[in-house]
């Protein structure tokens, strides 16, 4: 059960990086120098900086990169022959003018080491590699992990060769067999996340092969899934990295699984309601042009009667409500409307969760230059002690009225 629930939570997660909704829309290897994606400079670019991709900023690592490649003086360590055509001291300075490296004399060791694997093993092209090992991503680590360890310093490591070959994948013309093999790349974030997910344990997470336990466990959970576990790497970091902002997508749809329709209606709408958060991104835009879920809130005093709001647009008496306007917590959309059409800002909420759910078509507005769409609509029950309200300008007239007459009203 436990597992299903987390599997649950990383699919909604994937669904949110995937809309934008995690950031992310810059990352670290964009600052790159935009080589054709299929060449060698290209493959060795994404290559020689991974290897000094160890417990440091990725963002600042990639920035130094590019700020070595503009500068025509330290460019040259970017280009395999030319690095072994320098002298080991004339390299630790171009790395270090940009803080590329940021160990000097070990990281610099590190670079020229592998320049010369490369040059040595591949011809002085990393693209022979793959092609060696029929870019089979597991005979690839095979080959770097396992045959030749001491040949690739720290690209060897469990973090760094992963998400070395994901960023290839990204990044490159590349097409790996066997991707679905390809792990995640446990870093800090992708650590942080999965602890925070449940996946691994607080003692798991203090261990010193903890690396090799969230390896173990994103391969477990998604063998047999729509997911690979590489998949779900910047979805993690961006999670943790963001300090785990809860998304509140995650928490409505919770809710409206959990909620119990009043008829057959209901539950219909209620169906609709759930489809269209799992199947699209948007929802809480109105530039969704196919709906949105959209807040109201019945407010009620303690002898049961209600306060109705004659909409100006539209001439209808209805409870209050409105857009979400990308806001993702519905309870909070409705709250919101509560004070800016009536005024009200003492009131209590009325149940612990959803109220009463509906959709909604909006027909086509010439005025709006709207189509047709759909209103998602998840209202809730709020409690005020006494009668006060205030006409906003939205409003034609606002009226307590009894169920009964809030039933003439609406019909």
């Amino acid at each position: 059960m436990l597992k299903q629930k987390i599997l649950e939570n990383v699919r909604k997660l994937y669904k949110m990086w995937k809309s934008g909704k995690l950031g992310g829309e810059y990352m670290p290897e964009d600052s790159n120098p935009h080589f054709k994606k299929s060449s060698k400079e290209n493959y060795h670019y994404f290559t020689l900086p991974m290897a000094l991709n160890y417990q440091r900023n990725s963002y600042k690592l990639w920035e130094s990169a590019v700020s070595t490649f503009n500068d025509e003086d330290t460019r040259f360590v970017l280009d395999i022959d030319e690095v072994l055509n320098h002298s080991e001291d004339e390299v630790r300075v171009a790395l270090t003018k940009y803080k590329i490296a940021l160990q000097q004399n070990k990281q610099t060791e590190i670079w020229v080491k592998l320049c010369k694997t490369i040059k040595e093993q591949f011809n002085g092209d990393i693209r022979n590699l793959f092609k060696l090992c029929d870019y089979d991503v597991n005979k690839i680590r095979n080959h770097i992990q396992v045959e030749h360890k001491k040949d690739f310093p720290y690209l060897s490591g469990n973090k760094i060769c992963n998400y070395w070959l994901y960023v290839l994948y990204q990044y490159t013309d590349i097409k790996f067999k066997n991707l679905q093999d390809l792990t995640v790349a446990p870093d800090t974030h992708v650590v942080q996340a999965t602890r925070k997910l449940g996946l691994i344990t607080e003692d798991e997470f203090n261990k010193s092969d903890v690396q090799l336990i969230v390896i173990k466990r994103w391969n477990e959970l998604l063998e047999g899934t729509e997911l690979c576990p590489i998949d779900i790497h910047t979805p993690l970091w961006l999670w943790s990295r963001n300090g785990f902002k809860e998304i509140q997508m995650f928490k409505l749809l919770d809710e409206l699984k959990n909620y119990k329709p009043y008829d057959n209606k209901e539950q219909e709408d209620l169906t609709k309601i759930i489809s269209f958060l799992e199947c699209n991104t948007n929802c809480y835009d109105r530039s969704n042009l196919d709906g949105h879920v959209t807040a109201g809130a019945f407010v009620c005093d303690k002898h049961g009667n209600i306060l109705l709001n004659h909409h100006k647009k539209s001439g209808m008496w209805f409870q209050f409500g409105g857009h979400s306007d990308g806001d993702e917590d519905s309870l909070n959309v409705a709250k919101r409307e509560i004070m800016e059409e009536a005024g009200i800002i003492n009131f209590e909420l009325g149940t612990n969760s959803i109220y009463d759910v509906a959709v909604m078509r909006i027909p086509y507005s010439a005025k709006k230059n709207e189509p047709e769409h759909w209103h998602y609509d998840v209202n809730f029950l709020f409690i005020v002690d006494n009668h006060d309200y205030e006409i906003s300008n939205e409003s034609m007239e606002i009226k307590w009225v009894t169920i009964d007459e809030a039933l003439d009203l609406v019909d």
